[in-house]
């Protein structure tokens, strides 16, 4: 696993709390989180650490 879970609420909580100048960087950067996430979940599923 990449990060914890306690890393990835910390990540959302983050990029959640943005200015609104910052908004396109922050969708983007939330794209990249939850893909992170995706892979650990599978990974995790799959009995693996990484994946």
């Amino acid at each position: 696993m990449r990060f914890s879970w306690a890393q990835h609420q910390n990540v959302a909580q983050r990029l959640g709390a943005v200015d609104q100048e910052q908004l396109g960087v922050a969708v983007a950067l939330m794209g990249v989180a939850m893909l992170m996430l995706a892979e650990d979940l599978i990974g995790i599923e799959d009995g693996n650490t990484m994946h």
